[in-house]
């Protein structure tokens, strides 16, 4: 399975891309990841407005749909074919990049997630 979901250069083939974004919303791991993770921090995001966000590894922009109802989202991913799905569910300030190089200053941020990210960084 893993030799054909990942490509050789560590990036998604581009037909899962698709596959993601199609079953995202309402396959079992995503919906259990959302509910812990936003479980576990929404207390704190409701306390704030107009959060500065960024979610590295952003895929096709499911959690970016999320942290949308705390301010303007960013997103980075590694590869531009996932954020022409991101940019259909409507998400505009999301760029190609690494997650080790980020073309931000440290302090932009009032919350950085990168949910499935570390695992796929040598």
């Amino acid at each position: 399975m893993a030799t054909e979901t990942w490509g050789d250069n560590g990036v998604m083939r581009p037909v899962n891309y698709e596959v993601l974004f199609d079953v995202e919303e309402d396959h079992w791991w995503f919906v259990g990841r959302r509910a812990v993770v936003f479980g576990l921090i929404e207390d704190a995001l409701q306390k704030h407005s107009q959060l500065a966000t960024l979610d590295i590894g952003c895929g096709t922009g499911a959690t970016l749909d999320r942290l949308r109802k705390y301010g303007t989202p960013q997103g980075v991913d590694l590869s531009e074919i996932p954020l022409r799905f991101t940019r259909q569910r409507g998400h505009d300030r999301v760029l190609c990049a690494s997650a080790t190089e980020l073309p931000f200053a440290s302090d932009t941020f009032d919350l950085i997630t990168g949910l499935d990210v570390v695992e796929h960084v040598d």
